[in-house]
């Protein structure tokens, strides 16, 4: 399909860019303008975000193993925060993960997540477990938007959750757990780790993590 000619403005703006080779002058196609735009798309957006350095893939396939990890830390995307509540972390579809400007080292965001800090790891690890959720098909933004208009109205904290005293309990618990919930008990089990305290109870809840299995298989309870 071929689109009219453009105006000689936007021909001379399209012409400005290499980016733009093979686009007709005279009547630009689909395909082309498809390739621009992303082309486009890819300059702007690495203004703001970026894809992991080193020592974060080293820590993602640590606290995800090899499987997950390879596959998060090939998929993610990160950014500094800089709308809506900006002291907050938000992961979006699609692998975009922001994070306020206090998690990164001193130069901002070109810099490495400061994933010494346990705090820092535990939040950045909720926030790569949404994304997992997202690829199993569990609907994130909807229901965790669910749960904050809860929290807002009827004072219901969206992150709370009961430890148990066995292992398998809180596997249980993780598997039956909202989206935030699941992200806070990973957020937990991350941060005592970092910290050098792991948790027992969280032990079983790892290793189903590192395995991919965020919900019980049908047939078994």
């Amino acid at each position: 399909m071929v689109l009219l000619p453009m105006p000689c403005c936007q021909r001379f703006f399209f012409d400005q860019y290499p980016l733009t080779a093979g686009i007709s002058c005279a009547g630009t196609t689909w395909v082309g303008m498809h390739r621009f735009y992303g082309a486009l798309w890819q300059r702007m957006s690495s203004r703001y975000w970026r894809r992991l350095l080193p020592q974060e893939h080293i820590f993602v396939r640590t606290i995800f193993g090899d499987v997950m990890g390879a596959w998060l830390a090939g998929h993610v995307r990160l950014g500094q925060r800089r709308l809506g509540d900006t002291r907050r972390a938000l992961s979006l579809n699609g692998g975009w993960l922001s994070f306020p400007a206090a998690m990164f080292e001193a130069d901002g965001m070109r810099q490495s997540l400061r994933l010494s800090d346990p705090v820092v790891a535990g939040i950045v690890a909720h926030e790569l477990l949404h994304v997992l959720q997202r690829r199993q098909k569990q609907p994130v933004t909807r229901q965790a938007l669910l749960l904050q208009c809860q929290w807002l109205l009827q004072g219901r904290d969206p992150y709370s959750y009961s430890n148990c005293s066995s292992a398998a309990g809180q596997l249980r618990q993780f598997w039956r757990a909202s989206v935030e919930q699941q992200g806070q008990m990973w957020q937990d089990c991350v941060q005592a780790q970092v910290a050098g305290q792991p948790l027992a109870s969280h032990a079983l809840l790892a290793v189903a993590v590192r395995a991919g299995r965020l919900r019980q298989r049908m047939g078994k309870r």
